[in-house]
């Protein structure tokens, strides 16, 4: 039996070691590159800065550069939208008849009000922002996996070379 868990313990490693994949992309400087387009769980970020300037990486949960009004993948719209509410109320009428006497009369309404909530511009996740030294290489690893749900858009300050390592399973 422990030879049979040891078995089925070293197949699941052998097959979640299997599924890690490699991209390489190398980016030019100020240029927002689309790195992933899929939800993955990101399990390393290698970034190779062989420029004479430190570098700054910001990975974020987009998978479009060309998402939002402003077109850098950066920032997404919410559009304007109308919420109605009703609720029941009471609607007193208070006038003075023919003879000068006056009068109330107390009634059940049905009162909707109506409101309008303005379109928003918000910006997508962060997932982390990696700053490499001038002729550096530096990994990033998260603890657990870094999850995107979208995709990875990566944006930078310098010429890089950026080695994602993911899995697209969860």
């Amino acid at each position: 039996m422990k030879k049979f868990i040891s078995i089925l313990v070293a197949t699941f490693a052998l097959l979640n070691s299997a599924m890690a994949i490699d991209q390489v992309n190398v980016i030019a400087s100020n240029t927002p590159t689309v790195l992933l387009s899929q939800p993955v769980q990101i399990t390393s970020v290698t970034v190779a800065n062989a420029t004479g300037v430190t570098a700054t990486v910001c990975l974020v949960d987009s998978n479009s550069k060309t998402s939002g009004p402003n077109s850098n993948g950066l920032t997404y719209t919410r559009a304007a939208f109308t919420t109605t509410t009703s609720y029941t109320t009471n609607m007193v009428t208070d006038y003075t008849n023919i003879n000068g006497v006056a009068t109330s009369v107390t009634n059940s309404a049905l009162y909707t009000l109506t409101s309008t909530t303005a379109a928003t511009t918000n910006n997508y996740r962060v997932i982390n922002t990696i700053v490499v030294p001038a002729n550096t290489t530096l990994t990033w690893t998260p603890v657990n996996g870094a999850y995107a749900n979208l995709g990875v858009l990566s944006t930078n300050s310098a010429a890089v070379t950026v080695t994602t390592s993911y899995s697209t399973t969860r």
